[in-house]
C-alpha cells in the first residue's frame, strides 16, 4: 500500500486476507445478531487467544460468512502509511468480492488477489500464471462494511447512514411516548383531583392501614354479592313459561327460592332443567311446587 498525502480525504479500505480470518459455515440461524454472538466460538481456534478481535458476519446463498479482524493491527498499518483513523471510512473484506473476482486483481508489481475454491487469497502474481490481471476499480464495492474502532470488542453492524436512520426512528418513538405520556397525564388529572378532594373530606383515609381495613371489609361483601348474582343467573336460565316465583329467602350465605308450576308436566320439566346445576339443591315439595336451595 503506497503512502498518501491528502490529509482531508476519507478512505474506504479493502482488507486483504492477511488482515482477517475467515470461515464459512452452514448454520440454522435466522438473524445476524445470532451469528454475531457465536462468532468468537466459530473462529476461536483460528485466531490468537490474546488478540483484541472484532467480528463481522453476513449471510449469502451458500451459508454464513464469519470474519475476525484486529482493528489495532489495521490502524497501526494504515497510520504508518500516513492515514490517521479520522480519515478512515469503512473497512471491507476481500472475501466479500469473491463472486465478482473472476480475474485476479493486481496489487502492485508482485502481489495479486485471486480465488481458490471460492476463497479469496493474497499471493504473488506467479501463483496466478497464465492469467491476465484486472484492477480494483473494475469491481463493485460491497454493500456492507464496518467502521474501525480501536479497542472495541465487536464489529459494527451498520454504517453512518444506517445509524442516522436508526437515530431518527428512535427519536420518533421517543416523541410518540412523550405525546402519549402527556395524554395519559391529562386523563389522570380528574382522577387525581377527585382523590385529593376525598382525602380532604375524609383525612382518615390517608392512613394506609385504614384503607386496607376498608378494602378487606368491602372485598368480602363484593365477593359474596358476585357469587349471589352468578347463582341467580344460573337459576334464571332454567326458568321458563308456566313457572312462577312463590317465595324468596336469603340469610347470610344461604338462599332458598320456591316456585309454583301450572301443572305436573311443567314441574317435571322444570326439575329436569335444574339437574346438574352447580351449587343448587332441588326439592320437589308436591306435584306443582319446587324449591331450589343453594349455599353462596
Amino acid at each position: 500500500m503506497p503512502s498518501v498525502s491528502d490529509t482531508e480525504a476519507t478512505y474506504d479500505l479493502l482488507l486483504t486476507p492477511q488482515f482477517y480470518t475467515f470461515q464459512k459455515k452452514q448454520m440454522n440461524l435466522r438473524f445476524t445478531h445470532q451469528a454475531m454472538r457465536i462468532a468468537p466460538s466459530v473462529l476461536g481456534e483460528l485466531v490468537e487467544e490474546d488478540g483484541n478481535y472484532c467480528y463481522f458476519v453476513y449471510k449469502d446463498e451458500t451459508g454464513w460468512n464469519f470474519f475476525a479482524y484486529n482493528p489495532t493491527e489495521i490502524l497501526d498499518f494504515v497510520k504508518a502509511k500516513g492515514i490517521p483513523q479520522r480519515q478512515i471510512g469503512k473497512l471491507y473484506f476481500a472475501q466479500q468480492m469473491v463472486d465478482g473476482l473472476h480475474t485476479p486483481i493486481s496489487l502492485g508489481e508482485k502481489e495479486a488477489l485471486g480465488t481458490i475454491d471460492k476463497t479469496v487469497v493474497f499471493a504473488s502474481k506467479g501463483f496466478f500464471e497464465n492469467r491476465t490481471f484486472t484492477t480494483l476499480e473494475e469491481l463493485e464495492k460491497p454493500t456492507r462494511g464496518v467502521y474501525p474502532k480501536e479497542g472495541s470488542e465487536g464489529g459494527v453492524l451498520f454504517g453512518k447512514k444506517e445509524a442516522m436512520i436508526y437515530s431518527v426512528v428512535l427519536a420518533l418513538f421517543s416523541l410518540f411516548w412523550i405525546v402519549q405520556g402527556v395524554r395519559y397525564e391529562k386523563r389522570l388529572e380528574p382522577i387525581d383531583k377527585r382523590i385529593r378532594s376525598v382525602l380532604t373530606e375524609m383525612p382518615e383515609l390517608k392512613s394506609g392501614y385504614k384503607r386496607e381495613s376498608i378494602y378487606q371489609k368491602y372485598k368480602k361483601i363484593d365477593t359474596t354479592q358476585r357469587r349471589l348474582r352468578s347463582w341467580f343467573v344460573r337459576l334464571s336460565k332454567a326458568v321458563f313459561g308456566g313457572v312462577s316465583l312463590k317465595a324468596l329467602a336469603y340469610k347470610k350465605e344461604h338462599v332458598s327460592v320456591s316456585f309454583v308450576c301450572k301443572d305436573v308436566a311443567t314441574a317435571t320439566r322444570f326439575v329436569k332443567a335444574l339437574e346438574g346445576a352447580e351449587g343448587m339443591k332441588v326439592i320437589r315439595k308436591n306435584d306443582k311446587e319446587v324449591t331450589v336451595e343453594g349455599a353462596i
